[in-house]
């Protein structure tokens, strides 16, 4: 029997509770962008920024909904991480015309894109072509219109990426209201040996709309942003009817330390613990939808960047900085085993996971991300291990 809807929101708000922040988020500017970007025979209208992600440098990427569109930017940061200036460098066109909600850059040099009508979750070179379709379990097809999958991000070490859809399946619950939010599943995918595999599935339960109805209205996930530490931001956004902030952005820490694992649960109106989280943050950016981790500055903390889709009367092509500090940065990959610290016993155990004998939790042998175990993965972790921390 299922338990009633007040119970589960009960265990929800519970478990949220317990998250204990260490990541605090402090907002600094925001830029209005053009609105025409050059693509080497003129220029094309921008609009409908849905994500953003950072490929290094000043280089950025962003991504059209309803188009086959990448955008690229290049932005300038002060030493703050305020946004200085910023401008697009020319489009990318990937191989169809879908409604692409947000995308990732991989430290190999691809990028991984969601889009939420399948709802699917693609590869594609720098040059927009199709290099691979990732696996996503077959629930995913019940997502309603409109609500798929609305947010990707990668991990740092390119172990591991996240997606999740916006609101509920069909068989999860309802959409939001101005008195209840949605339940939603995050899905891991690993990767491994080069390829994306099917990895843990947790429940998210969003706030509600955070104001009374309207046409449209929802509190949903718009984008998720992973920290190297492994943090994991989300944002939730809601629209509602408030003529004097008709959207709220709220930025919160999530963890699935605690997190049932909802791979074989049919319904998330069934028992199970959702995701912990913590609100770092709370503003009205108009439709503020992508979010995205950037550097790190020289004074300590990480570039955190948001973009607005202007699809709406009231939104305009945007970006948003913030800077997150506290538990933002890669533990030390010479600590192989996790313990923290840096001797014998790391070696001991990369040699263990490279001879295919057991490799420590999130750990692989593949040190070098090529998609291969070979010599070259050896000689990297050597030479990082006689680097220390």
């Amino acid at each position: 029997m299922r338990p009633t809807v007040g119970l589960i929101a009960l265990i929800g708000w519970m478990h949220a509770e317990a998250a204990t922040a260490q990541v605090a988020l402090e907002f600094r500017n925001t830029l209005t962008l053009p609105n025409f970007a050059p693509d080497g025979q003129g220029s094309v209208e921008v609009q409908g920024l849905s994500g953003l992600t950072h490929a290094g440098g000043d280089r950025w990427f962003a991504v059209m909904d309803n188009s086959n569109l990448l955008i690229d930017l290049r932005v300038v940061l002060a030493a703050d991480g305020s946004i200085v200036a910023a401008s697009f460098a020319g489009v990318i066109r990937l191989d169809a015309v879908r409604d692409h909600e947000d995308l990732a850059w991989t430290p190999w040099g691809t990028l991984l894109v969601v889009e939420e009508d399948t709802p699917a979750a693609r590869e594609h070179a720098i040059d927009g072509s199709l290099l691979a379709l990732a696996p996503v379990p077959a629930l995913y097809a019940t997502r309603r219109a409109n609500f798929g999958f609305e947010a990707v991000t990668i991990s740092a070490d390119g172990t591991h990426a996240w997606v999740c859809n916006e609101e509920a399946l069909s068989g999860d619950g309802s959409l939001s209201t101005p008195g209840a939010g949605t339940r939603v599943r995050l899905q891991r995918l690993d990767r491994r040996g080069g390829q994306w595999q099917v990895g843990p599935q947790h429940a998210y339960h969003t706030d509600p709309m955070h104001a009374g109805p309207i046409s449209g209205g929802r509190s949903g996930v718009s984008a998720l942003a992973e920290l190297p530490s492994g943090r994991l931001l989300v944002l939730e956004r809601s629209f509602a009817g408030n003529p004097f902030r008709f959207f709220e952005s709220r930025i919160y820490l999530a963890d699935t330390s605690a997190a049932s694992r909802t791979e074989s649960i049919p319904s998330l109106l069934d028992p199970h613990v959702p995701a912990a989280k913590q609100r770092v943050y709370i503003g009205s950016h108009t439709n503020l939808e992508g979010l995205a981790v950037g550097p790190t500055l020289a004074g300590g903390g990480r570039v955190i960047l948001g973009i607005v889709d202007s699809g709406d009367p009231i939104s305009v092509n945007r970006l948003l900085a913030w800077v997150a500090s506290g538990d933002v940065e890669a533990p030390c990959r010479s600590d192989f085993d996790g313990d923290g610290f840096v001797d014998f016993f790391d070696l001991d155990a990369f040699v263990a996971c490279f001879d295919g004998e057991g490799c420590p939790p999130g750990r692989s042998a593949d040190f070098d991300l090529d998609g291969f175990v070979d010599f070259f993965d050896f000689d990297s972790f050597i030479g990082v291990f006689e680097a220390g921390c």
